[in-house]
Parts: C-alpha cells; structure tokens; sequence
C-alpha cells in the first residue's frame, strides 16, 4: 500500500509524488496487462493499494512487476528520504487477508 503525500513541492508540480505515483501506477498496468489480474488495485485520496490474490501471489511474473516497483520506491526513499519512506509490513496487521503491502510515506 502506498498512502500520503511527497511534500516535494506544491500539488501538480511535486517531482517525487509524480514518480511515486508513476512508478506504482506502472506495476498496475504491468499487473493487469503483462500478468492478466483483475482490478489489482484500490484507490483513495492519497492512497493506493495492492490487492493481490492468494492464488497469484506466488507467480513469478506477480513477484516480478511488485518487486520492481519496491526497488523503485526504495531507490526514491534512498535519493529523498525526507519525502519518501519505505516500510514493509506483515498483511495480518491489516484488515483485508486478500492485499499483500508496499508502502511509502
């Protein structure tokens, strides 16, 4: 899951919210078009969340798109770590036993 704002800048012109959001809305599209899941996402104000099935989680090309996208968001939490940070979470803290997390803040 990814949730918040970068702060970089002001809304439209924020450059490290621009490319968090470029880079997870490219792991959807990878998600749906490349490994053919179905909604794999769920949005709200300033938050998107994963939401992978049991089934699919272990496929090589699921874990390939997610784990691009977390090396990403890790790289942009390593070059602004003001405005991104990378946290991994266990999914059993969470409400949904269906959403695997990758998050930033």
């Amino acid at each position: 899951m990814a949730e918040g704002h970068a702060q970089a800048g002001i809304a439209g012109d924020d450059v490290v919210c621009s490319a968090a959001s470029a880079i997870l809305q490219a792991a959807e599209l990878g998600l749906t078009s490349y490994a053919g899941l179905q909604n794999p996402v769920s949005r709200g104000e300033g938050r998107m969340a994963f939401e992978i099935p049991e089934h699919a989680r272990e496929r090589e090309d699921v874990k390939a798109i997610l784990g691009t996208a977390e090396l990403a968001i890790a790289q942009l939490a390593w070059q602004f770590p003001v405005n991104v940070r990378l946290v991994r979470e266990d999914e059993p803290n969470h409400a949904s036993p269906d959403v695997e997390f990758l998050g930033n803040r």
